[in-house]
């Protein structure tokens, strides 16, 4: 609400139980209202020792709730966050929330932590970056004390994976909730899953083959193929899995009929593809993919042939498997 035009005469006619205003904001507000004092930093989140700093200051004001909100740039400013939350007194309802790709997983949590928390009914409605819609907060209402689950990726990632998960997490009755672990930075990331006792993983690019020194203990395939797509945290060790090329040859049957197979794509589940083509007997496997290096480090690891992406109308294959995203335009004829 702004002190310009008729926030007072919107405050009076809509009876607000709360009222958000910038610490230093003044605006005539209902007696019964519950006032938020807010402090948003949009660049950066400071160090913690000046966010308490400002967090007693909006102790001080005549204010009911205390609000900060930071831009996150990395996981130790989510880590910054949860210490100021820890360090603000017990009986002083707060708000404390990220702004960003990386507070996601903070964001998921707000409802368990915070007095309040702020969401949007459709995309593209979001007051902020990072906020959370309000269907995942009804998924996960049912949680109590949930454990940590998500998606390791890059910064990039689109990914249906946090609302499946969250969908069979509420229809099983799961004390769980899974968010995205979005990131350039594999290190900031993992001491951030690591804190906050993040109970098992999903890895997509570019983190399969990078991932496999976090692990403790590999499955077959897994050390087979030096990469992961699921991790999970047991008994202070990581152990990682590698689960597509089951995926593909128990969902795909009709693989197992197949002569040849062309694929498209050299990332990091192409291993995997090759493997389960493998595993259902076919012998004639063609790669079209852009990168020549990770294309010529498949041909000699798997003694498949291969071919730049653009030869790709030469393929003679009956099944192609594509592998490569979707905005990526095909040079058929």
């Amino acid at each position: 609400l702004s002190p310009r035009g008729t926030g007072t005469k919107l405050l009076d006619a809509f009876e607000a139980v709360y009222i958000d205003l910038e610490r230093d904001e003044n605006i005539s507000v209902p007696t019964e209202g519950k006032l938020i004092r807010s402090y948003h930093n949009y660049e950066e989140t400071p160090p913690l020792e000046e966010l308490q700093n400002t967090a007693s200051s909006l102790q001080e004001t005549e204010s009911t709730i205390v609000k900060i909100a930071t831009k996150v740039n990395s996981y130790k400013d989510v880590t910054i966050l949860d210490a100021l939350h820890a360090s603000i007194p017990k009986d002083q309802p707060r708000i404390i929330l990220g702004m960003g790709i990386r507070a996601n997983l903070q964001r998921m949590l707000s409802p368990f932590r915070n007095e309040l928390t702020y969401t949007f009914l459709n995309e593209g409605q979001q007051g902020a970056e990072g906020q959370v819609s309000l269907g995942m907060y009804t998924l996960t209402a049912h949680c109590k004390e949930p454990k940590l689950y998500g998606i390791l990726g890059n910064l990039n990632v689109q990914s249906l994976s946090p609302r499946i998960h969250n969908t069979l997490f509420q229809r099983q009755g799961i004390d769980a909730l899974y968010g995205t672990l979005l990131t350039d930075d594999l290190e900031d990331a993992w001491s951030y899953m690591e804190s906050v006792n993040v109970q098992g993983i999903s890895i997509t690019s570019p983190w399969k083959q990078k991932a496999v020194g976090k692990m403790q203990e590999l499955d077959d395939d897994a050390q087979e193929l030096q990469a992961v797509n699921t991790a999970l945290h047991e008994q202070n060790s990581w152990n990682g899995y590698t689960t597509d090329a089951y995926g593909i040859t128990e969902g795909y049957d009709f693989l197992k009929h197949a002569q040849s197979v062309c694929i498209l794509g050299s990332g990091g589940v192409v291993s995997s593809v090759i493997q389960a083509c493998r595993q259902c007997g076919i012998q004639d496997i063609q790669l079209f993919a852009r990168n020549e290096e990770r294309r010529l480090e498949l041909v000699d690891r798997f003694s498949i042939t291969a071919a730049p992406l653009e030869k790709v109308k030469l393929a003679t294959s009956n099944i192609v498997i594509c592998s490569i995203s979707q905005d990526i335009g095909l040079p058929l004829p």
